[in-house]
Protein backbone atom coordinates (compact mmCIF):
# COMPACT_ATOMS: atom_id res chain seq x y z
CA UNK A 1 0.00 0.00 0.00
CA UNK A 2 1.47 3.06 -1.03
CA UNK A 3 -0.93 5.05 1.30
CA UNK A 4 0.67 3.49 4.32
CA UNK A 5 3.95 4.80 3.12
CA UNK A 6 2.82 8.63 3.61
CA UNK A 7 0.07 8.21 6.04
CA UNK A 8 -0.70 6.44 9.45
CA UNK A 9 -3.87 4.13 9.93
CA UNK A 10 -6.47 3.75 10.02
CA UNK A 11 -7.26 4.43 6.43
CA UNK A 12 -10.89 4.84 5.91
CA UNK A 13 -10.42 7.31 2.66
CA UNK A 14 -8.82 7.54 -0.24
CA UNK A 15 -5.61 9.94 -0.40
CA UNK A 16 -3.87 8.79 -3.52
CA UNK A 17 -3.81 7.35 -6.58
CA UNK A 18 -1.13 5.15 -8.68
CA UNK A 19 -1.60 4.88 -12.35
CA UNK A 20 0.85 2.92 -14.34
CA UNK A 21 1.14 3.40 -18.68
CA UNK A 22 1.89 0.26 -20.08
CA UNK A 23 4.88 0.47 -22.48
CA UNK A 24 4.89 -3.13 -23.36
CA UNK A 25 2.72 -5.69 -23.31
CA UNK A 26 2.25 -6.57 -19.01
CA UNK A 27 1.54 -10.22 -18.60
CA UNK A 28 2.45 -12.69 -15.49
CA UNK A 29 6.14 -14.05 -17.29
CA UNK A 30 7.40 -10.54 -17.66
CA UNK A 31 6.74 -9.74 -14.08
CA UNK A 32 3.47 -7.99 -14.26
CA UNK A 33 2.74 -6.03 -10.92
CA UNK A 34 0.83 -8.36 -8.08
CA UNK A 35 -2.27 -7.09 -5.99
CA UNK A 36 -4.09 -8.54 -3.05
CA UNK A 37 -7.65 -8.12 -3.67
CA UNK A 38 -9.88 -6.59 -1.18
CA UNK A 39 -6.66 -5.26 0.36
CA UNK A 40 -7.99 -1.70 -0.75
CA UNK A 41 -10.42 -2.08 2.48
CA UNK A 42 -7.92 -2.87 5.03
CA UNK A 43 -7.70 0.39 7.94
CA UNK A 44 -4.31 -0.97 8.65
CA UNK A 45 -1.36 -3.20 8.14
CA UNK A 46 -2.19 -5.61 10.79
CA UNK A 47 -5.01 -6.88 8.53
CA UNK A 48 -2.87 -7.69 5.81
CA UNK A 49 -2.47 -11.90 6.42
CA UNK A 50 0.40 -13.78 6.60
CA UNK A 51 0.45 -15.61 3.01
CA UNK A 52 -0.27 -11.77 1.19
CA UNK A 53 1.97 -13.18 -1.08
CA UNK A 54 0.46 -16.09 -2.57
CA UNK A 55 -2.25 -15.12 -2.64
CA UNK A 56 -1.83 -11.74 -4.90
CA UNK A 57 -2.83 -11.44 -9.12
CA UNK A 58 -1.28 -10.39 -11.27
CA UNK A 59 -2.60 -7.37 -13.81
CA UNK A 60 -2.22 -8.27 -17.12
CA UNK A 61 -2.53 -5.26 -20.19
CA UNK A 62 -1.64 -4.38 -23.57
CA UNK A 63 0.87 -1.97 -24.40
CA UNK A 64 -0.86 1.35 -24.14
CA UNK A 65 -3.18 0.57 -21.84
CA UNK A 66 -2.70 1.88 -18.05
CA UNK A 67 -3.72 0.59 -14.54
CA UNK A 68 -5.57 2.65 -12.20
CA UNK A 69 -4.99 1.47 -8.10
CA UNK A 70 -6.48 3.35 -5.35
CA UNK A 71 -3.23 4.00 -3.02
CA UNK A 72 -4.34 1.57 -0.54
CA UNK A 73 -4.52 -1.36 -2.75
CA UNK A 74 -1.33 -3.71 -1.11
CA UNK A 75 0.66 -4.69 -4.06
CA UNK A 76 3.98 -5.58 -5.29
CA UNK A 77 6.56 -6.08 -8.50
CA UNK A 78 5.88 -9.80 -10.17
CA UNK A 79 9.53 -11.05 -11.42
CA UNK A 80 10.26 -11.07 -15.73
CA UNK A 81 10.82 -15.13 -16.25
CA UNK A 82 11.58 -14.21 -19.77
CA UNK A 83 14.98 -14.03 -21.45
CA UNK A 84 13.51 -11.76 -24.40
CA UNK A 85 10.69 -9.68 -22.98
CA UNK A 86 10.92 -6.18 -21.63
CA UNK A 87 8.28 -4.94 -18.87
CA UNK A 88 8.51 -1.47 -19.52
CA UNK A 89 6.21 0.97 -17.67
CA UNK A 90 6.17 4.45 -15.96
CA UNK A 91 4.19 5.22 -12.66
CA UNK A 92 2.61 8.54 -11.26
CA UNK A 93 1.95 8.87 -7.90
CA UNK A 94 -1.15 11.44 -6.86
CA UNK A 95 -1.79 12.16 -3.52
CA UNK A 96 -4.43 14.73 -1.51
CA UNK A 97 -2.94 17.84 -1.59
CA UNK A 98 -2.50 18.05 2.55
CA UNK A 99 -0.13 14.47 2.03
CA UNK A 100 3.75 14.58 0.73
CA UNK A 101 4.70 13.00 -1.65
CA UNK A 102 6.82 9.54 -1.14
CA UNK A 103 9.78 11.44 -2.47
CA UNK A 104 11.02 14.43 0.24
CA UNK A 105 11.71 16.56 -2.19
CA UNK A 106 12.78 19.58 0.52
CA UNK A 107 15.27 17.19 1.67
CA UNK A 108 16.71 15.14 -1.28
CA UNK A 109 16.97 18.07 -4.14
CA UNK A 110 20.25 19.93 -3.21
CA UNK A 111 19.68 23.78 -1.46
CA UNK A 112 21.24 25.27 -4.84
CA UNK A 113 18.80 23.62 -7.14
CA UNK A 114 16.00 24.65 -4.85
CA UNK A 115 16.97 28.12 -4.80
CA UNK A 116 17.07 28.21 -8.59
CA UNK A 117 12.97 27.65 -8.74
CA UNK A 118 10.25 29.81 -9.66
CA UNK A 119 7.36 29.40 -7.15
CA UNK A 120 5.27 27.57 -9.36
CA UNK A 121 7.81 24.69 -9.35
CA UNK A 122 8.67 25.30 -6.12
CA UNK A 123 4.51 24.58 -5.41
CA UNK A 124 4.81 21.49 -7.72
CA UNK A 125 7.91 19.88 -5.65
CA UNK A 126 6.35 20.77 -2.45
CA UNK A 127 8.75 23.21 -1.14
CA UNK A 128 6.26 25.74 -0.01
CA UNK A 129 4.71 23.44 2.99
CA UNK A 130 1.88 26.38 4.02
CA UNK A 131 1.66 27.10 0.05
CA UNK A 132 0.60 23.04 -0.53
CA UNK A 133 -2.48 22.72 2.24
CA UNK A 134 -5.03 23.98 3.19
CA UNK A 135 -4.07 24.91 6.67
CA UNK A 136 -2.17 27.66 8.11
CA UNK A 137 -2.27 30.05 4.89
CA UNK A 138 -4.53 30.90 2.04
CA UNK A 139 -3.40 29.79 -1.13
CA UNK A 140 -1.80 31.61 -3.83
CA UNK A 141 -2.51 31.81 -7.61
CA UNK A 142 0.19 30.18 -9.38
Amino acid sequence: SDQALVMPPPWPHIFAMNIIWCLDDVHEANGATRYLPGSHRYQSAEEVPADAIERTVEFEAPAGSFIAMEGRLWHTSGKNVTSNEHRRMMFAYYSSDFIRQQMNWAFTLPAEVQAGMDQKTRALFGLMPAGNTRIGAAMTAL
